[in-house]
């Protein structure tokens, strides 16, 4: 009998990798966006029943708020070469992608606490999304095989439509 064909799914197991790398990726870069909700529907509560709203954060606040996830990411990004070359590129993802994950989960608490605590994990989660591009790279030299590496790029590269659904 053929080795080939004693293989766990053949020679499709990097397509597996491909899909749930892919998957990965998308929480990863679609992490930040969840604030941008919370800008949009968290209003301060109002005490007497009026129907008039009031921003959570004012327009100063919000634009802190969104624009620290960027210089997260610019930090992230500076380590990302250096961890990659020391770890490697799957602890480097791990790293990061428990970054973003935890900071995410961390994200209601840091509402609760104020606004600097919440600029705070907005960098955090800045800084995880840092690996998304490295990872791509890295992901595709290690699983596509020459052939098909413009196709895996275009699938896993779909991570930037698909983290903002």
């Amino acid at each position: 009998m053929d080795n080939n064909k004693k293989l766990l799914f053949g020679n499709n197991f990097r397509y597996l990798i491909i899909f749930l790398s892919l998957i990965g990726l998308t929480f990863v870069f679609g992490n930040p966006l969840i604030l941008n909700f919370t800008i949009i529907c968290k209003n301060k509560h109002s005490i007497n029943n009026e129907t008039t709203t009031v921003p959570l954060y004012t327009s100063f606040e919000q634009s802190w708020l969104f624009s620290v996830v960027a210089i997260g990411n610019l930090c992230g990004t500076f380590v990302v070469t250096q961890l990659t070359r020391l770890l490697g590129g799957r602890y480097t993802f791990t790293i990061y992608g428990i970054i973003s994950g935890i900071s995410t989960i961390l994200m209601p608490f840091a509402v609760s606490l104020g606004f600097w605590p919440l600029v705070f994990i907005r960098m955090l989660q800045g800084a995880g999304a840092a690996i998304t591009f490295a990872a791509m790279s890295v992901i595709v030299d290690a699983w596509a095989p020459l052939k098909t590496t413009g196709f895996i790029i275009s699938i896993v590269s779909s991570y930037v439509q698909l983290g903002p659904m």
